[in-house]
């Protein structure tokens, strides 16, 4: 142990608060232990644990319980003919949100389906990134992380990708099969002449080989603004949605709210996994909460597109209320 005082340099005192840190909130000492053991008493290690805090070399995380109801989760297994559901019982208490419940729900649900030989493919959305944040390491190694949108660009880090597919390995481990390609170009035919590129060809099909994919449901009619900010959508596209009856997407794979595929010629312009690639993924996990969002998600199950869907029970309650 570094005996120092009031007056010893800030990084030597740094350490000094950091070993008492540790002893206490990890080894579980006292504070009398820790006094005793260096020869102070023990109101100036309660001192020293109230800096190491203000300092930011003690970060306390409280991590609160997610309570699910496996009623509701039945019943939309059965209504719906998923693969799987996780119905999140919001709590006004708790300080994560929505989101923050929906991501650690998903992350738990990921533990049962991961194994050394899954291939996991990455979906666009800021509910993604909630879930690979809330992995915590400790998830068993997999085989790969696979991108399954092109990039929405560097500006755009905390909803890009390229940027989760990163994230996702980090945690998970496995190889990485990233596509190196935007998400949208301009005219169809670059997109098409982009789609036969060595590189951005060999992901497309490895997306087929994918066990499981985690997938953001979008909502076009009330995320306008993230769509034109993260260059998802150019001027026009919106009009032509609405045209359409596009209620929301996934993948950049729009449909109707009665889960027809729509706005196929804007699919023609977009460097994405194809709905027929995303068919072959047998378990496809769809994260999206809030009454906001019921169309889009009635429009996803009835798409196929996700056959397993992690939600909050507002959601749950009504799309049982809608039915099939």
């Amino acid at each position: 142990m570094i005996q120092v005082s009031q007056h010893d340099n800030s990084e030597i005192r740094s350490v000094l608060l950091a070993e008492i840190a540790e002893q206490y909130f990890v080894e579980g000492k006292t504070q009398a232990q820790i006094a005793r053991g260096i020869g102070v008493d023990r109101s100036m290690i309660s001192r020293w644990l109230t800096e190491a805090r203000k300092l930011g070399i003690v970060d306390i995380r409280v991590n609160w319980p997610v309570v699910v109801d496996n009623q509701l989760e039945e019943k939309l297994i059965q209504t719906f003919h998923l693969r799987g559901a996780r119905v999140v019982v919001e709590q006004a208490n708790r300080p994560d949100g929505l989101l923050g419940n929906l991501g650690k729900a998903c992350s738990w649900l990921l533990k049962d389906y991961l194994t050394e030989n899954t291939t996991i493919g990455i979906g666009l959305g800021s509910a993604i990134r909630e879930v690979i944040d809330e992995l915590d390491g400790r998830a068993k190694p997999i085989s790969g992380v696979v991108q399954l949108v092109g990039s929405l660009g560097s500006h755009n880090r905390t909803l890009d990708g390229h940027n989760l597919v990163l994230l996702a390995a980090e945690k998970l481990g496995g190889e990485t099969f990233f596509l190196n390609a935007p998400f949208i170009l301009d005219r169809p035919e670059l997109a098409q002449a982009l789609r036969h590129n060595r590189s951005v060809k060999e992901t497309l099909e490895k997306a087929v080989e994918c066990d499981l994919a985690l997938l953001g449901i979008g909502n076009l009619t009330h995320e306008k603004e993230i769509f034109y900010e993260t260059g998802f959508m150019l001027p026009g596209d919106l009009d032509y949605m609405a045209a359409e009856n596009v209620v929301g997407e996934v993948c950049g794979l729009h449909f109707t709210k009665q889960g027809e595929i729509a706005a196929e010629e804007y699919e023609k312009r977009l460097i994405t996994v194809d709905k027929n690639s995303l068919l072959q993924i047998p378990d496809r996990i769809g994260v999206a909460g809030g009454l906001e969002k019921i169309d889009a998600i009635l429009g996803a199950l009835r798409s196929h597109l996700v056959n397993i869907l992690v939600t909050d029970y507002l959601v749950a309650e009504e799309l049982l209320r809608i039915g099939t």
